[in-house]
Parts: structure tokens; sequence; C-alpha cells
């Protein structure tokens, strides 16, 4: 697999992906971070914290969260003006009573301009010492604080374990679920957070693994690598539509537009914002399929 190399690469691609998760009220749940241009992943329990609901209650298809992307303006790529974004729920995997599930996939009603899908992975030979890295939206730090980290081993549940860096003063907390888990030695998230024990010193906390999101949500199986063609900023080709999803029906509007009257249609939007790739790879095989 080749993933995004190099710290700053890193930070833009992650600082570009990772949205705070709202309720209607303002109220924050955690983080969650987009796997497609206009798919978000996060925990079904941070959807439940910003809507102030029972974690046991089932969140509905179609019910309406707010995203920001507080990390992207802060870093000059986005635009705070922007925000917030509006999302409904499209999957819910709720919290089993063995803690597994605990899955929400959020699609938003129109991309966010500056937002681009983060690279996630699930590597076959593990991630064992790998160095992690996470964020959160905690009650003390609401507008972002990040905790690095060492992947540990695989557990029971599907989850893989985390340690805290040696001299590591931040501690998994509430507001960090949600979180992409991003491991610098692939260049790539490979899970997600959902927990963590208690704040202490030897606290350990737990990420969903990419396969076990992808079991329990299969259609999230074209974004994951090495499927997946993700570079970086390069845009997505005609050769990758097979593994381009999530802009249906943006897609579908380009296409009903050119078979209509019109010789040409313009894409417009923002740089970054995914103009080239929904021409490239979605409606131009789109009317090569068609005929």
């Amino acid at each position: 697999m080749k993933g995004v190399q190099g710290g700053g690469e890193a930070e833009s691609v992650l600082v570009s992906a990772v949205v705070r998760v709202r309720g209607p009220a303002g109220a924050i749940g955690g983080a969650g971070f987009l796997v497609a241009p206009e798919l978000v992943l996060t925990c079904a329990h941070v959807v439940s914290d910003a809507l102030e609901r029972d974690r046991a209650e089932t969140v509905e298809p179609g019910t309406e969260v707010r995203l920001d992307l507080p990390l992207a303006w802060s870093a000059g790529a986005g635009d705070r003006d922007g925000a917030p974004w509006s999302a409904e729920v499209q999957h819910w995997v709720p919290i089993r009573p063995d803690q597994t599930g605990d899955i929400a996939v959020l699609r938003l009603r129109q991309p966010i301009p500056g937002a681009l899908p983060l690279p996630l992975a699930d590597p076959r030979d593990g991630v064992w010492d790998h160095r992690a890295r996470a964020v959160g939206f905690t009650r003390e730090a609401p507008d972002g604080i990040w905790q690095s980290g060492t992947f540990m081993g695989p557990t029971g549940k599907g989850w893989v374990q985390l340690s805290r860096a040696h001299g590591e003063a931040v501690h998994v907390e509430g507001g960090f679920s949600g979180s992409p888990v991003w491991d610098d030695e692939l260049g790539a998230a490979v899970g997600m957070m959902v927990v963590a024990q208690p704040v202490r010193e030897a606290q350990q906390a737990f990420a969903l693994r990419t396969r076990t999101l992808v079991s329990e949500v299969p259609e999230l199986a074209p974004v994951v690598d090495p499927a997946s063609p993700f570079r970086g900023l390069e845009p997505f080709q005609e050769s990758d539509a097979d593994v381009y999803f999530g802009r249906d029906d943006d897609i579908e509007r380009v296409v009903t537009a050119l078979r209509g009257e019109r010789h040409a249609v313009t894409v417009y939007g923002p740089s970054g914002c995914g103009k080239s790739s929904l021409a490239l790879a979605g409606a131009v095989p789109r009317m090569r399929r068609d005929g």
C-alpha cells in the first residue's frame, strides 16, 4: 500500500477530513471523518450524544445532525463561515450488549468545500508498534486536542488496542469517539476510536478496526485500501470508477443534463471539493456504460 507520507502531508489530509459532530441544539457528540465526498463515518453513540438521546435508543435513517470542520479552517484550509453543514443518518449499527457495533454512517446533503476523504487501510500484516494519532473534541478542548500513542494488537471484539506514547500527557476521553486513528507508518487511518479505559497513567484505548467497520457496513468496502486508489490530493480517474462512490446524485444530475439539450455542463465549486473526480470517475464512465 502507498499511503500519505510525512507529518506535514498527514496533517493536511487529517484536518481536511475530520469533522465535529453536533446536534441541532449545538451539543458536541464527538468526532467523525469523511470516507467519500458525501459520506462521514462516526460512532453511533457520538450521534446519540449530539442529539442528547439515550445511547440505547435507535436513531432512524434520515435523522439530521450538524457537522463542521474546525481543524480545517484553523489551518487555513477551510471556510469557518460555511459551518455547520447538514447531514443525515444513512446506516445505523447500534451498540450491542457486548459493546460491539456502535457505527453510524452519515450522508452530507452537499459536499463541504475544502473537505477531502481520508485514506482508510486494512493492513494485512498488522500495525503492532506503529505510531498512532487521534483527535478529540472534549469538554475542556471543544475545538480539538490531539493524542499520540502506539498500536498494540487486536482484541476479540474487532478492536485494535492503543497505548499512550511515552510522555504523552493527553488521555483519550469523551469527545475522541469517532476520530480516525491514523497510522504514521502506513500513511492512512486504520480504524475509528470507540472506547477507552478510565483516565489513568496506564490508560489503554481501543479503535474499531477497518475490517470490522467493513464487516458491519459492507458498503464501506470500496473505500478501503488496497481497493481504493486514493492518492492524496490527486483526483480519481476514469479507471477508478469501480471504487468511486458517494456522489450518485451529482453524477445523475450531470448525466441527465448532458443527455438533454445541453452539449456541455460546467461543474464548479471550490478547490479540492472533487469536481475533477466527479467528471472523470463519475460522469464519464456512466455515459460510456449507458451508451
